[in-house]
C-alpha cells in the first residue's frame, strides 16, 4: 500500500505538467482523416485530388504525373505527432516528410525515405517512427519510384499518428461555445473518429456492422451545417428493432476497434465516452428519450447500466429503470436543442458522469480541471459503485416508444424522436483521474520541484507499440534506472540506463496502459500503451 501511495504521489506531480497534459491526454490516431489537403498536382479527369489520399478509404487515391510531386496535410492545428504511414498504389516511392508549425515552413525532416525500395500496402503499410513533434503541416514530396519506368504517383492514404486529445474526429475545437462553427462532412463516417469501431440499428431493424462507407439516409445522415450526425427515428407502423426491446432506435453500439467483433468490456480498468450532441425531438405520447449509454450484462441483472434520459424536459441519469439504484435528476428544464456535452466514466467499477452547456467540458477534462462539471450524489463524486462484465456504449437515439404506445399518432410524420450528435468519442485503459474524489489519496506537492520536473521529460515512440519502445530523455542528468508499473501499482518491468537513449523490448507485456517511472531526485512518470 505504501508504495502505492508514493507511485500515486508521483502520478500527480505528472499530471500537473503542461507538456505532459498536452502530449498523452486523448487517443492516439490517424489525425490527417478529412483534412484540408494541398498539392502540386493532380488527375483532374478522375477527380483523383489530394483529398482522395487522407479519406481513410483505399480504393480512392490521389494521382499526379511526373516526378517531382508533392502533398501538404493541413491538420487545423497544431498536434504532437509521432509516426507516418504510406500506402501506395502498387509502387514503391521514394520520398521524404517535413512538418511546419506554420504555414510555408520552416521545415523540419521527420521521414527520409529518398532511397526506399518498399511497396507500402494495406496490410503493410511504410510507417516511420520518430520522436514526438509538434506539427500542423505535413508534407510528402514524392521524388521518384524504385524499379518502374512510368511517371506516374498514385497515392492511396497517407496517414498522420498523433494525440489528438478529446476534441473530436473533426479536428474542430470543442471549446468554442455552444454554437459550433459549420463543418465541411460528406456523410457520417467523416465525422466519426473510427467508422471501423461502430455499428447501427436502425427504425426498421435493420443493423449496419460497416459505417465508413454508409450513404446519408433518412435514419442516419449529416445536418445541413455538415457539422454533425442526425439520428432520426420515426414512429411508424413498419418499425424494428433489436431482439431484446421494443422501442425504436437509430443508434450506434461500440464494436473492436477494427470492426471485427462486438466489443465487451468489464468495469475494471477504465472506459470513457464522450459525447456532444443535442435532443431536438421528442415521440408524441412517450416524450422520451435515451442520448448515450453504457450497456451491461442483461441476464445478469445489469441491462442498461447508465444512461442519459431525457422525459419532457426532465433529463436524468437512469440505471436499468431503477434497478441498480434511484435516478439521478441532472436538470428538470432542459429545453430541446440545447447543445450540451456529457462524459461517462467508468473507473474500477465507479461510475462517474460529467454534464456541461457551456462547450468548456472537453478541454476542462482534457486539463485536469473539469470537477466542477461532475455530477454528484451527495458528497460522492461518483454515482455507481458497481462491477460487471459484457459492457459497451451506445451512442445516438433510443427512443422509449413504439407503434404501440403511440396509438393513432402513429405514422404521424412529427411523431419521432432525433438527437444531433456534434462529436463522440471512446477511450479504454487509460489513466484518467478525479480531481475530487473523497477516495483519493492526498498528496502535498512542493511547487519548486515541479517546476523543475516540467523541464524534463522522456520522449517515448512509437507509442502505442507491439514490440520495442525507444525512450529519449531531455534535462535528466541523474537518472540510472526505470521501472515499469501496471496502473494498479504492480512493478513488471526494471531497466537500466547508461545512455541518453535507450531502446526496450516490451513484446513480453500483456495489452494495455502502463506507466514508466524514472529514478532520481526528481522522478518523472509516463504512460504508453502496449498493443
Amino acid at each position: 500500500m505504501k508504495a502505492q501511495s508514493t507511485l500515486l504521489g508521483i502520478l500527480l506531480l505528472f499530471f500537473i505538467s503542461a507538456k505532459s497534459i498536452a502530449s498523452e491526454v486523448g487517443s492516439f490516431t490517424n489525425l490527417a482523416i478529412n483534412k484540408e489537403v494541398t498539392v502540386s498536382a493532380y488527375e483532374e479527369s478522375k477527380n483523383n485530388d489530394g483529398g482522395n489520399a487522407v479519406d481513410g478509404n483505399t480504393s480512392s487515391y490521389w494521382a499526379a504525373q511526373t516526378f517531382p510531386q508533392w502533398m501538404e496535410v493541413d491538420l487545423g492545428d497544431t498536434y504532437s505527432i509521432s509516426e507516418i504511414e504510406l500506402i501506395c498504389k502498387s509502387r514503391a516511392y521514394q520520398y521524404t516528410v517535413e512538418v511546419s508549425t506554420s504555414a510555408g515552413g520552416p521545415y523540419t525532416t521527420v521521414a527520409d525515405r529518398s532511397s526506399n525500395t518498399t511497396i507500402g500496402t494495406n496490410s503493410d503499410p511504410i510507417k516511420d517512427t520518430f520522436s514526438t513533434t509538434e506539427a500542423r503541416y505535413v508534407k510528402l514530396t514524392i521524388t521518384n519510384a524504385y524499379n518502374y519506368s512510368g511517371d506516374w504517383i498514385s497515392v492511396e492514404e497517407f496517414r498522420i499518428y498523433g494525440y489528438d486529445g478529446i476534441e473530436g474526429s473533426t479536428g474542430s475545437d470543442t471549446n468554442t461555445g455552444v454554437t459550433p462553427e459549420p463543418g465541411n462532412a460528406s456523410i457520417p463516417a467523416d465525422l466519426m473518429r473510427n467508422c471501423e469501431q461502430w455499428k447501427i440499428t436502425y427504425p426498421d431493424g435493420e443493423e449496419v456492422k460497416k459505417l465508413c462507407s454508409e450513404k446519408n439516409n433518412e435514419y442516419f445522415y449529416v445536418n445541413d451545417d455538415k457539422n454533425a450526425i442526425v439520428f432520426y427515428a420515426p414512429i411508424r407502423s413498419n418499425n424494428g428493432t433489436t431482439p431484446n426491446s421494443d422501442n425504436i432506435r437509430s443508434e450506434l453500439r461500440e464494436r473492436t476497434e477494427d470492426g471485427n467483433n462486438d466489443v465487451e468490456w468489464t468495469t475494471s480498468g477504465s472506459h470513457m465516452l464522450y459525447v456532444k450532441q443535442a435532443i431536438t425531438h421528442l415521440p408524441i405520447v412517450k416524450p422520451k428519450l435515451v442520448a448515450s449509454q453504457i450497456h451491461g450484462d442483461k441476464e445478469a441483472g445489469i441491462d442498461d447500466a447508465m444512461v442519459l434520459r431525457l422525459e419532457g424536459s426532465h433529463l436524468f441519469l437512469s440505471f436499468n429503470g431503477n434497478n441498480l439504484r434511484s435516478n439521478l435528476t441532472i436538470k428538470t428544464d432542459y429545453t430541446l436543442g440545447t447543445i450540451h456535452e456529457v462524459i461517462f466514466l467508468v473507473i474500477d467499477g465507479k461510475h462517474y458522469c460529467y454534464y456541461s452547456e457551456d462547450g468548456n467540458l472537453a478541454s476542462a477534462f482534457a486539463n485536469k480541471t473539469a470537477s466542477k462539471y461532475l455530477v454528484k450524489d451527495g458528497n460522492n463524486s461518483y454515482v455507481m459503485d458497481i462491477d460487471y462484465d459484457q459492457a459497451y456504449f451506445k451512442v445516438g437515439n433510443y427512443t422509449q416508444s413504439n407503434a404501440t404506445k403511440e396509438g393513432d399518432y402513429t405514422d404521424d410524420p412529427n411523431n419521432y424522436g432525433e438527437v444531433v450528435v456534434y462529436d463522440f468519442n471512446v477511450e479504454h485503459n487509460k489513466y484518467f483521474s478525479i480531481e475530487d474524489d473523497e477516495n483519493a489519496i492526498p498528496v502535498s506537492i512542493n511547487s519548486e520541484v515541479a517546476n523543475e520536473s516540467a523541464n524534463a521529460d522522456i520522449y517515448i515512440y512509437p507509442n502505442p507499440s507491439d514490440d520495442i519502445i525507444n525512450l529519449d530523455f531531455a534535462n535528466i542528468d541523474d537518472v540510472t534506472k526505470l521501472e515499469i508499473y501496471t496502473l494498479a501499482g504492480n512493478l513488471v518491468f526494471t531497466h537500466n540506463i547508461n545512455s541518453s537513449k535507450t531502446t526496450i523490448n516490451i513484446s513480453q507485456l500483456t495489452k494495455g496502459m502502463y506507466l514508466i517511472k524514472t529514478n532520481g531526485e526528481n522522478p518523472i512518470v509516463k504512460q504508453f500503451i502496449k498493443k
